[in-house]
């Protein structure tokens, strides 16, 4: 094994991007079981060609929070112009979960972002790492009110990944089972649903949403019962 690590290690100095790219998959794939790959990874998120950077985000989330050494590194690339590079950086991060805490402030000002894939990413990214930070909520709370229906659901999204232990969850998961949009009310009936017995606080609501007007959420408020119940 630490001669592949070795010769995948020299294949990031290839002169061909895809190359490069190819051996950054292969490191991802093996994973921390050798203590030189999480660092190789970390070094090809500074290589000159943004799909290779992306890869080596890509792969460093795979790998989880064993990859927290990379986080100083992922944290410089958020600054980086490329979009697509920034949100495969973000949900690294998340991946990496509580070992990234010290990604918070930045991700906190990414929730502001002129993106809204990177808003979502840094939303979702910040549920996974400290779900109890007080920009996430308050902006997740706002965001169900918005007026794009996406949006809404996306925040329910989120809530869910937060879980109902931090206190306003659970209200305002029940509350959007009554939203406008029905495929606010259908994610916000799967979410509860997800969340299992630690949402039967919810079941009064999920039984009148038996009788909603659209069947897909008639449909996931009866598998959500199911789930909470069992």
């Amino acid at each position: 094994m630490p001669a592949l690590i070795e010769a995948l290690t020299e294949a990031l100095n290839d002169d061909e991007n895809i190359v490069r790219s190819a051996a950054v998959s292969a490191l991802g794939e093996i994973g921390p079981v050798d203590k030189n790959v999480v660092p190789a990874l970390a070094s090809a998120l500074r290589d000159k060609d943004s799909i290779v950077r992306s890869a080596a985000a890509r792969a460093l989330g795979g790998i989880g929070p064993e990859a927290r050494v990379a986080v100083p590194d992922l944290i410089v690339a958020l600054n980086e112009q490329d979009l697509d590079l920034r949100l495969k950086v973000t949900i690294a991060l998340g991946q990496i979960g509580p070992e990234a805490k010290e990604a918070v402030p930045i991700l906190v000002k990414s929730l502001k972002d002129q993106d809204e894939s990177i808003q979502f990413a840094a939303a979702l990214a910040l549920a996974q790492i400290d779900p109890e930070v007080n920009d996430l909520m308050s902006g997740l709370l706002a965001t169900l009110n918005d007026k794009d229906h996406s949006r809404r659901s996306g925040a329910v999204h989120v809530l869910g990944k937060i879980g109902p232990a931090v206190k306003g969850v659970m209200p305002a998961l029940t509350i959007s089972l009554k939203d406008k949009h029905f495929v606010v009310r259908v994610q916000a009936a799967r979410v509860l649903g997800e969340i299992g017995p630690a949402a039967k606080a919810a079941i009064p609501a999920l039984k009148e949403a038996l009788k909603d007007k659209h069947d897909k959420v008639r449909t996931e408020a009866a598998i959500a019962l199911k789930k909470i119940s069992s």
